[in-house]
């Protein structure tokens, strides 16, 4: 799962630093930031489900449901022009 979120993240980095160089409109990117950012936060809470309280697995998925939170965040901001 990690691998998962690792590229999906990478992704979400690529389209932004193309958003922000000019070449892809920023509402595209919004929803690209939004889908990955969902994508990320489903995965994050079917482990923690599954880890049935285990603190270590839980403490490994937390980096990953705060990049989520936030690619949600920037791909909501980018789709209601927030800022």
């Amino acid at each position: 799962m990690a691998y998962i979120c690792l590229i999906l993240s990478g992704a979400a980095l690529l389209i932004n630093g193309l958003t922000l160089l000019g070449r892809v409109p920023g509402r595209d990117s919004g929803v690209f930031n939004v889908l990955i950012g969902s994508v990320q936060l489903v995965l994050c809470v079917a482990v923690a489900v599954s880890a049935d309280g285990s603190l270590p697995a839980l403490l490994a998925i937390s980096g990953t449901f705060l990049f989520g939170l936030t690619y949600l965040y920037v791909g909501l901001d980018a789709l209601a022009g927030l800022g």
